[in-house]
Formats: structure tokens, C-alpha cells, sequence
């Protein structure tokens, strides 16, 4: 097979891959998974309130219907037990160090 604009050989593999159609790009759309500005506020500000923001991530963290939420709400108890594992950790081995 030769190239119709410059008369070149053209490999069957390459003819193949030019036949190939491409697949068509869709530009993103914004999911319904998104958070608005105002409930990721007040999602914040009711996670930081004693003892009722980390009862309420954990319920966020069980839902299935809110994606986006349940994901925020679940990388939020993760952050805040690596931060409690960190002063559990501080305050054993600086209590360790006083007492020897």
C-alpha cells in the first residue's frame, strides 16, 4: 500500500493503526459527587466540635450514597488517629525518660 499524498510504502501495521477510529474525548463534567463551598464548611466545623465531630465522621465514613463526603470524612479519622498515635507515642517515651 502506498501513501495517497506522497505515493511512500506504507507498512500494514501503520494502515491498520490509521483505519483505528479514536476514541472520542468527552471534556470532564462536574460529578454529583461534588462538594459545594458551604457543606464542606459546615462539614468542618461540626467535625471540630468535642465529641460530636468525630461521631459524625464516623457516620459520614459509613455512607455509601455520598462518596466525596464519606472519603473526606474517612481521611479525616485517619489523620486525627495518626495524630493521636504520634502524642501517645511522645508522651510514653518522654515519661519513660523522666522516670529513668
Amino acid at each position: 500500500m502506498q501513501c495517497p499524498n506522497c505515493g511512500a510504502p506504507i507498512a500494514e501495521n501503520t494502515l491498520q493503526a490509521l483505519e483505528t477510529p479514536a476514541a472520542p474525548t468527552v471534556p470532564p463534567s462536574p460529578s454529583e459527587e461534588d462538594i459545594s463551598l458551604k457543606d464542606m464548611f459546615l462539614m468542618d466545623l461540626v467535625a471540630r466540635v468535642p465529641l460530636v465531630g468525630p461521631i459524625m465522621c464516623i457516620i459520614w465514613a459509613a455512607q455509601r450514597k455520598d462518596k466525596a463526603r464519606a472519603n473526606w470524612a474517612l481521611a479525616r479519622l485517619i489523620g486525627a488517629a495518626a495524630v493521636l498515635l504520634f502524642v501517645v507515642l511522645l508522651e510514653y517515651f518522654s515519661m519513660k525518660a523522666i522516670l529513668d
